[in-house]
């Protein structure tokens, strides 16, 4: 079972199945239910990644130095991450690994 404070949920070990049941409505006919197991905890936030979380941790996100979208509704602190790639994340997760003495979970070559 989760547990959750300060924001972020401790994710334990264990299985769990995932994916439409057979026959559910409206679920796409190439999808079908998987058992995920799930060798480590693992912790993730209770709600999307900011653009202050993100500011925090001292990533910066574009070659200019800013944070904010010229194509999305909203640029404020308290809005939501978007418009960032895989490297971009992986970045920002191990640097967030380091801040809290955590072991840095991707190698990026």
């Amino acid at each position: 079972e989760a547990k959750c404070e300060n924001g972020y949920c401790n994710i334990p070990a264990g299985c769990f199945v995932m994916g439409p049941r057979p026959g559910e409505y409206a679920a796409p006919s190439d999808e079908y239910q998987v058992t995920i197991h799930l060798t480590h905890d693992f912790e993730i936030g209770q709600t999307e990644l900011t653009w202050k979380e993100w500011d925090e941790v001292g990533t910066i996100l574009r070659g200019d130095g800013t944070w904010k979208n010229p194509l999305t509704p909203c640029n404020e602190l308290d809005c939501p991450a978007n418009s960032v790639n895989w490297y971009e994340i992986v970045q920002f997760a191990n640097a967030k690994s380091r801040l809290l003495d955590l072991e840095e979970c991707y190698l990026v070559e």
